[in-house]
């Protein structure tokens, strides 16, 4: 929820596990940890001292967002990580990088697009490309019933209006190293670009089958569309990418993706 939101406390590195480690993806331009120019993406965390510590924990084995957890907290709080860099070729070599959190906006994990022409037998076409890095929805707003919140299916969609009225021809939706996000976001981006109907369905543990969409969807855009996956798509993005090859609305391209199959729901307790 917090990285749905497109803010977090922390040192703005994305994160995911191969075997047994967690390992750099991507860094958020800006954040804590690509300022101090010696994290890269594929360098492996093997060991965190917070700055009240004297000790390091060593997280070799653990889940992800355990790991998540450790790197999280106050602005202006800071850690020491050991990696395994990168270029290391048996695992052996090692190297501490101290960084201190602060508050990342996540606006560069905001939909981004792009207009480029192409020419193919002596006819120009123009192909508009989105980015989409998150699925993301400021929470608090959409409850609080703010009309104009924060959202990717919003952005996406202004994107796509701005496309027909620049006579684009068909559209790239880059969904590599998404990792996903809000589900009611995915739904609204299907919505886009297929009138409407099921989209996912999610059997819950009394054994009823609940299937999702967006009921009262407005298709904005109608021509070709081409969906760009690799394998750090995941959740969110495999439902999108799902629903488009499912309706046969697109073509899709890449690796295969990550395999998340669930949804989750955070439900208040007592």
């Amino acid at each position: 929820e917090l990285n749905m939101s497109l803010k977090l406390e922390g040192i703005g590195a994305l994160l995911t596990t191969e075997d047994d480690y967690a390992k750099i993806v991507s860094l958020v331009p800006g954040g804590p940890a690509e300022k101090s120019g010696r994290i890269d993406p594929e360098d492996k965390i093997t060991r965190i001292k917070q700055e009240d510590s004297t000790e390091y924990v060593d997280v070799i084995g653990w889940r992800v967002d355990e790991v998540v957890d450790l790197i999280r907290g106050k602005s202006g709080s800071s850690l020491d990580i050991e990696f395994i860099p990168s270029d290391s070729e048996d695992n052996s070599s090692r190297k501490i990088v101290n960084l201190i959190r602060e508050e990342i906006k996540l606006e560069d994990r905001a939909a981004k697009s792009s207009i480029h022409s192409i020419n193919i037998l002596d006819q120009e076409y123009k192909i508009g490309i989105i980015d989409l890095p998150t699925f993301y929805i400021d929470f608090n707003a959409y409850q609080n019933r703010t009309n104009d919140y924060k959202s990717s299916s919003s952005d996406v969609k202004k994107i796509l209006e701005d496309f027909n009225e620049n006579s684009v021809d068909a559209v790239i939706l880059d969904l590599r190293n998404n990792g996903g996000g809000a589900l009611i976001e995915a739904n609204k981006i299907i919505g886009l670009f297929v009138a409407s109907g099921p989209t996912v369905q999610v059997k819950h543990s009394a054994g009823y089958i609940q299937p999702y969409g967006d009921s009262k969807a407005t298709q904005v855009w109608d021509k070709p569309l081409l969906v760009l996956v690799n394998r750090y798509s995941a959740s969110a993005s495999e439902i999108v990418a799902a629903a488009i090859q499912d309706y046969q609305r697109g073509i899709i391209v890449g690796q295969r993706t990550f395999g998340k199959g669930t949804v989750q729901s955070l439900e208040d307790i007592s």
